[in-house]
């Protein structure tokens, strides 16, 4: 049974300042480098942002914003969007399962899966509109945090603020890259890096990698995948002979050797063709597979609840069940569980881009046209017990396409204006099945619920 809802969504913006307002960042961007002019006052650059589409000076952005650049984040150890709230003040994310929400200033959304956040998160002008994003920085060239309601300029789902990204981009000067390495306990391993492809006097290439992963933080203690014998079905029932009723409940016994652990790698690649003097095309795709446990560390300490419970769902089909009172495990020691269940986060999401931007005279014009797919899975256990009760398996199925027009002025009067127009059309497909003795599956084995959404 597939739920799904479908939306869309279309924006019409248009902005105007007139008179610069002066906000105090606790940190700034220097794009291009740091730029000497005569407005440098007190020994302070000029410092260039694009928080509002366009570059301009960040004294000019009556916004409260504060900017990172990718050696910043290096230098303070941020690698990803959760490690960023220890340098942003009023930032916080939450990350579980592999997925990440923010919450800038108290604003956020809880729901991991099924609802739109309050925070946007930009990559390079695309909108990432899942909270299942990938967490980590890898090419990033600068990060810019936008506080407060931000509808104005980037449309839904910027309630709380925005969290622009901006990722290096290929240029044509010269070969090079970074590349990265780290090892460390519970066989933790970070490979990252990037390299620049001259391919041209016009094109270039840029491609970024990562392979990220460690053990399991928490141990599960289950060894046994037989726990069931032909003793705790005396009576046999309508599976068969006591021996045949054991072997098809441990059947499903399937335990992790633990959670909280690690395993992700990804890929993107950005090409820049520049046409002409004054026209641009960036392409871009990015591919991030992510399986692992992380988030499923749940413990549970009250073995005598699913011990009952098995009893009690055994009695519905007539099934006489005797389990003694060892016969569920208890964990023992910190960061261990015991949880006969497969419990897994599989999550697949890509993209792909393409950006032309035409400057004309006081005017970039710039055209955006994106999708993004994502397939991910749940399977968990319900009930975190050494053998399975009540298990939960989810999969999701999300896909977007977006479209952007807008034009930025660029002269220098007194006035500047910023105008564009978005589209987005949302798809999201959501399949849930709640086992209750698991193999067997008795009723309610699917739980579905149909909604169908529509912006505008």
């Amino acid at each position: 049974v597939m739920n799904w809802s479908f939306s869309r969504s279309f924006l019409l913006a248009t902005s105007m300042v007139a008179v610069p307002v002066l906000i105090g960042p606790a940190f700034a961007q220097q794009a291009g480098g740091t730029k000497s002019s005569s407005s440098e006052t007190a020994g302070l650059p000029e410092i260039v942002v694009t928080a509002q589409r366009k570059a301009e000076n960040v004294l000019s952005v009556p916004l409260s914003i504060q900017a990172l650049t990718g050696d910043q984040l290096k230098s303070a150890g941020i690698k990803d969007i959760s490690s960023l709230q220890f340098t942003s003040p009023g930032y916080l994310p939450t990350d579980s399962s592999g997925r990440t929400n923010i919450f800038v200033r108290g604003i956020g959304n809880s729901l991991f899966v099924g609802a739109d956040p309050t925070v946007a998160t930009f990559i390079d002008d695309v909108p990432r509109v899942y909270a299942s994003l990938i967490n980590e920085f890898v090419d990033v060239e600068r990060i810019e945090l936008l506080k407060g309601p931000q509808g104005g300029l980037y449309g839904r789902n910027a309630t709380g603020g925005v969290l622009n990204i901006i990722t290096r981009q290929p240029t044509t000067d010269k070969f090079g890259g970074k590349f990265e390495i780290s090892y460390g306990e519970k066989g933790s391993f970070r490979a990252a890096g990037y390299t620049n492809i001259p391919l041209g006097e016009k094109v270039a290439l840029l491609v970024a990698a990562q392979r990220e992963r460690h053990d399991p933080f928490v141990k599960n203690q289950v060894s046994n995948t037989t726990p069931y014998t032909a003793a705790n079905f005396p009576t046999g029932s309508f599976l068969g002979s006591p021996a045949q009723t054991a072997a098809f409940f441990n059947s499903r016994v399937s335990p992790n050797a633990g959670y909280n652990d690690l395993n992700l790698w990804s890929v993107d690649a950005k090409l820049a063709i520049q046409v002409s003097d004054n026209f641009k095309i960036n392409l871009a795709f990015d591919y991030n597979d992510r399986n692992d446990a992380t988030g499923l560390g749940n413990v549970n300490l009250t073995q005598a609840f699913p011990q009952g419970l098995l009893r009690f769902i055994l009695g519905g089909p007539g099934i006489n069940g005797v389990f003694p009172p060892s016969f569920f495990q208890s964990p023992s020691g910190n960061f261990t569980t015991v949880n006969g269940s497969l419990g897994r986060n599989p999550n697949r999401d890509f993209g792909v881009s393409g950006k032309m931007t035409w400057s004309l005279p006081d005017v970039d014009i710039t055209a955006i046209s994106a999708y993004r797919g994502q397939r991910l899975s749940f399977y968990e256990s319900i009930t975190d017990a050494s053998v399975p009760v009540i298990d939960d398996e989810s999969h999701h199925r999300l896909w977007f396409y977006y479209e952007e027009l807008r034009a930025a002025s660029t002269g220098s009067g007194p006035f500047h204006y910023l105008a564009g127009a978005t589209y987005l059309k949302n798809h999201f497909e959501q399949r849930n099945a709640a086992y209750i003795l698991p193999p067997l599956g008795l009723p309610p084995y699917d739980t579905v619920v149909t909604q169908v959404t529509n912006w505008s």
